[in-house]
């Protein structure tokens, strides 16, 4: 039977490869993907081009791995900030729970949490104005609140452990207490959240920049060069099929390395749904 850790390492291969793929970007295309050539526009896939070129006649194989760095990097880099800051908020408001701090961020938490994710975003990236750092700012705004819950969670359950109590009879201060002895408890919990929500941040950049709310030609985002490329669906489906399958891959990717992390961190809940039995 394979284990839980061999299937986490051939979860997280493909990740691996497609982190690699987005730090080398354009280092790694074969032609210039910002090079218009119109003379060789809405060329078929073939030895030259192997996914075709676009309206402009850049290939779109080129523009699909120039775009990863924008895509899958800035999706990684927001899910980790997002997931830091919720963090910090929930074991600051769980400590202290119950005093103004607390109260504070419990209420702006359920402000944020009472909107869906995607539509805040997309009202504070509509009233900010289009661009790849407002739509990255609106998605940092509307993600972090759940971690924070999660986190708050946590640790008001465990603040009163014989334990911390110990620490604080030993001395140690509160920043001592809240990152040696609470962090460690809701990193476990946050972690499986934060790998499982990649995909999704992902999706919800793409969404953004499909409509014009993101990146902006000529960046070579994958959800900018589909929302580009829509009216030639029938003409040339490649300048569309190429980006798409480009993220659905790469979504894939991340949703099946956060089951298979979620797996190996929490074993006692994957073998209560394997030992159950339904009649």
């Amino acid at each position: 039977m394979i284990s839980q850790k061999t299937t986490f390492l051939r979860a997280i291969l493909p990740v691996l490869l497609l982190l690699a793929l987005s730090a080398a970007g354009t280092w790694a295309a074969p032609h210039d993907p910002f090079h218009q050539q119109l003379q060789q526009a809405l060329l078929p896939p073939g030895d030259e081009y192997i996914c075709g070129t676009d309206r402009y006649g850049r290939c779109v194989f080129c523009r699909v791995l120039a775009g990863a760095p924008l895509s899958v990097l800035t999706a990684l880099s927001l899910t980790i900030a997002a997931s830091l800051i919720g963090t910090t908020a929930g074991i600051y408001g769980g400590y202290y729970h119950g005093s103004v701090a607390d109260k504070f961020l419990l209420h702006l938490t359920n402000i944020v949490l009472a909107f869906p994710g995607m539509m805040l975003a997309l009202a504070i990236a509509g009233i900010a104005g289009g661009g790849m750092l407002t739509a990255a700012a609106a998605l940092l705004c509307s993600s972090w609140a759940p971690y924070a819950r999660l986190a708050r969670r946590q640790v008001i359950t465990i603040r009163h452990a014989p334990y911390i109590e110990a620490a604080r009879l030993c001395g140690c201060t509160d920043t001592e207490i809240l990152f040696r002895y609470l962090l460690p408890i809701a990193v476990k919990p946050v972690l499986i959240m934060a790998a499982a929500n990649i995909g999704t941040m992902l999706l919800a950049l793409a969404g953004l920049s499909f409509l014009g709310l993101g990146a902006q030609p000529p960046a070579a985002e994958w959800g900018s060069m589909i929302s580009s490329s829509r009216s030639l669906l029938q003409v040339a489906p490649w300048t569309v099929f190429t980006p798409g399958c480009a993220l659905f891959i790469a979504v894939c990717c991340f949703n099946f390395s956060g089951n298979a992390l979620h797996d190996l961190l929490e074993p006692e809940h994957n073998n209560f749904l394997k030992e159950r039995t339904y009649d």
